[in-house]
C-alpha cells in the first residue's frame, strides 16, 4: 500500500467515516505542507506513518510559525490537523503525553486569539454590511445608467463587478476574477480562470489550493447574462482584449488592481470602502444568518 493510501486510512481513523472527498484532499495537503515546512519526509513503517513527529516536535513547529509570521488563523488550521493526528490509534501510541498536553494548550491559546480577532472583525463587518435590498437598489439605478451609456465600457464593467460580488448569482470569490480570459473552446482550458462561451456561458475559476476547477453556470436570460454578453461583445471587437476585466489602458487587471477597483466602486455607489475579502465575509454572514433562521423554524 502506498503512502497516499495509508495517509487516507490514518485520517479516516481519526475523524468521522463520512468525510467528504474535498475535506480529505485538504487534510492530506495540510499534512504534507507541515512536513515540508519541517523539512521532513513522511515515512511508512509497518503500515504506520511517522505523523507523531509533528506533535513530538511542536516547539520546532512553533518557532517556524513565529519566524515566518504565520497568521493565527493559519496556525489554528494546522493545529486542527494535529489534533486529528493525535486521535489516530496507530499514531497516538507514539506521541509523548507532555507533547500532547502542550499541543492542547497551544491550540487553546491560538483559538482565543482568533476568537478575539473574530469579534473585532464582526464589529467591522457590522459597520460595512450591505443588505440584499441595498444591493437591489444600487443595481437598479446603475442599470439605468448603463442603458443610457451603452458605449461606456468602464461603467458596464463596474456594473458587472457589482453583480459578481452581490452574491445573487454565485458565491463571490476574493480577487480571482482579475484575470478571467474569454474563450470559446474548452480545449484551451488550463490552470487559469476563464469565461467559456460555447453552448452555455460558464465561469471557470481554478482553485490552486485544492487543485481543481470551480464551475459557475451563467443562466441565459438573467440580468448578469444579458450585460455580461454586452461586455464580451465589446471585448471581442478588440482583438487585443481577450480578458473580461481590464484597466483603462486595455491591459488585464492584476489582483491588486482588482482590489483597488472594487474599493473605488463600492465607495462611489455604496459609500463604503470595501475590499473583495470583506464582500466575501458579508456573503458568508448572510448565509450564516439564513441557516440560523432555518434551524429556528425547524425547531419550532
Amino acid at each position: 500500500m502506498n503512502i497516499q493510501n495509508v495517509l487516507e486510512e490514518h485520517i479516516l481513523s481519526g475523524v468521522k467515516k463520512n468525510l467528504k472527498k474535498t475535506s480529505m484532499v485538504v487534510f492530506i495537503q495540510q499534512i504534507k505542507k507541515l512536513f515540508k515546512i519541517m523539512d521532513m519526509d513522511i515515512v511508512e513503517n509497518d503500515n504506520t506513518l511517522n505523523l507523531d513527529y509533528l506533535i513530538n516536535n511542536l516547539n520546532k513547529l512553533k518557532s517556524i510559525f513565529v519566524e515566518n509570521l504565520y497568521e493565527n488563523h493559519t496556525i489554528l488550521n494546522y493545529l486542527n490537523i494535529l489534533l486529528i493526528i493525535s486521535r489516530i490509534p496507530k499514531v497516538k501510541v507514539n506521541i509523548v503525553k507532555k507533547n500532547l498536553e502542550n499541543l492542547l494548550l497551544y491550540f487553546d491559546t491560538i483559538k482565543s486569539l482568533c476568537n478575539k480577532r473574530n469579534i473585532e472583525n464582526n464589529k467591522k463587518l457590522e459597520n460595512n454590511f450591505i443588505s440584499d435590498k441595498t444591493f437591489d437598489t444600487v443595481i437598479r439605478l446603475l442599470r439605468k445608467q448603463v442603458d443610457n451609456n451603452l458605449d461606456d465600457s468602464e461603467l458596464l464593467q463596474n456594473f458587472i463587478l457589482i453583480l459578481f460580488y452581490s452574491g445573487k448569482y454565485f458565491k463571490p470569490l476574493k480577487n480571482e476574477y482579475a484575470d478571467i480570459e474569454i474563450i470559446n473552446d474548452k480545449n484551451n482550458i488550463d490552470s487559469g480562470n476563464y469565461l467559456l462561451q460555447n453552448k452555455k456561458t460558464t465561469l471557470l475559476i481554478y482553485d490552486n489550493k485544492l487543485n481543481y476547477m470551480k464551475s459557475f453556470n451563467i443562466t441565459k436570460g438573467s440580468l448578469l447574462y444579458t450585460y455580461l454578453t454586452k461586455l464580451i461583445n465589446i471585448r471581442n471587437e478588440n482583438e487585443n482584449q481577450k480578458y473580461l476585466f481590464v484597466k483603462k489602458n486595455g491591459k488585464k487587471l492584476t489582483r491588486n488592481n482588482l482590489t483597488k477597483v472594487i474599493t473605488k466602486i463600492f465607495e462611489k455607489y455604496f459609500d463604503k470602502q470595501l475590499t473583495p475579502n470583506v464582500l466575501c465575509d458579508i456573503y458568508d454572514s448572510k448565509l450564516k444568518s439564513e441557516d440560523e433562521i432555518y434551524k429556528k423554524i425547524e425547531s419550532d
